[in-house]
């Protein structure tokens, strides 16, 4: 066998001896000294101090805290006292500009707002943070420059792979016209809100919604019920679970719907079990506006108004719907 040992030079000796013999011993025990010399020596060495938190906000089952250098470095599940952030934490914001990210490098609190700096752009944001039963509002109050082509405002990796079989669950849910959450209202693994100049940073605004799963659709319906500029349904959103109408089927109409065939389409529908009739966008509506189509007018002085008045008084003793 042969072994490597180094005499008194910085050259290598070659040892092919058989036992190897005292050399290749004291050679080893050099290199075990000087290993944990330089790891004793590197804990010795003054650590980078980390940024002071900043603040903390609460709801009743989550822990938000962002640090001064504006990231957020807790995202706690406050009943099993797990912190959810991915990693060390990212920036709670950041800016493009000119197709380059600029991320929030420092956070300062004042009067209960977070300032928050990009580096060395000349542009501050300030957001605020408040927290409800079961979740946290997180709004643009003012942007300093508007240069910009576009502005997330709130910004949290998870280590949460948003599946149902885990015990915690966040949500990012876009509060008004200003604001794009890209992602679906669901169990999600980054939360994520943009805002952009075009529409007006100021105003923007999202709902961060974390619960255990069993009770992210009560605080979901909580959410949408505070915000004033979303669409209140108990149809739909949150609530679609809890209308029988929702567990039935429908037919799709492409402008074949005469005032004439109405009575046929109700039995039509009844005779299959079906609640509801779709006029479909494109053929029997305009798509954005909703307004009949030209072809669908004719059927009626006032745009389609006979045939979804009659479908939705008939189709249904408990009243139908059409979409």
């Amino acid at each position: 066998m042969t072994c490597v040992v180094h005499d008194n030079s910085t050259a290598p000796v070659y040892c092919s001896r058989r036992p190897c013999g005292r050399r290749c011993f004291f050679s080893f025990l050099t290199r075990c000294f000087l290993t944990l010399s330089v790891g004793f020596a590197l804990q010795l060495l003054p650590a980078g101090e980390a940024a002071e938190v900043l603040t903390v906000v609460e709801t009743s089952c989550l822990r938000l805290a962002v640090g001064s250098d504006a990231r957020v470095v807790e995202f706690v599940d406050r009943q099993r006292g797990e912190n959810c952030v991915a990693g060390e934490g990212g920036p709670c914001a950041w800016v493009r500009k000119a197709n380059q990210q600029f991320p929030a490098t420092s956070a300062a609190l004042v009067d209960g707002q977070w300032h928050v700096r990009f580096g060395d752009l000349d542009m501050e944001a300030v957001l605020r943070v408040t927290a409800q039963a079961r979740h946290l509002t997180w709004e643009v109050v003012s942007f300093s420059n508007e240069d910009i082509d576009e502005f997330v405002f709130c910004d949290v990796p998870l280590k949460l792979q948003g599946v149902p079989t885990e015990p915690f669950a966040a949500i990012a849910l876009a509060l008004n016209l200003k604001t794009r959450v890209a992602e679906l209202p669901r169990a999600a693994s980054r939360l994520r809100a943009t805002c952009y100049p075009k529409f007006g940073c100021a105003g923007a605004a999202v709902a961060i919604v974390a619960t255990p799963p069993a009770d992210m659709r009560a605080a979901l319906q909580e959410a949408v019920s505070a915000a004033p500029e979303l669409p209140h349904s108990p149809l739909g959103g949150p609530w679609a679970l809890d209308a029988p109408i929702n567990r039935g089927s429908y037919l799709f109409d492409f402008a074949g719907i005469t005032e004439a065939e109405v009575d046929e389409w109700i039995a039509l529908a009844r005779s299959l079990g079906m609640t509801q009739i779709s006029f479909h966008s494109g053929s029997s509506i305009r798509f954005g506006d909703f307004q009949s189509t030209d072809e669908f007018s004719e059927q009626a002085a006032s745009p389609g108004t006979a045939v979804e008045l009659t479908m939705c008084r008939s189709i249904s003793p408990a009243g139908a719907m059409w979409s």
